[in-house]
């Protein structure tokens, strides 16, 4: 998948997550990338369901060291582009 496809996707994950789907259209996905997570609801155990999901779907492994790293949806997307390109 291209990385327009893989963040749409972390997006729609994220939104079903946070239980507000109808969100979607009235978001800046670029600003929603960076937002920190606490602030748009996901705390950790949600980011272990949104990593875990995106895992499988794309057939990569985030490590421990991965995980704790992470800050907001842009650093899943990188992780995630990351593993597929190497």
């Amino acid at each position: 998948m291209n990385p327009k496809q893989i963040k749409s996707r972390i997006i729609e994950v994220t939104l079903d997550l946070i239980d507000s789907p109808e969100v979607m259209e009235e978001v800046d996905k670029e600003i929603f990338l960076d937002t920190p997570l606490m602030d748009i609801g996901i705390d950790s155990l949600a980011v272990l369901e949104l990593v875990v999901t995106l895992e499988r779907e794309y057939g990569v492994r985030l490590s421990e060291e991965e995980l704790v790293e992470i800050t907001c949806l842009q650093d899943i997307l990188k992780l995630l582009l990351d593993k597929q390109a190497g």
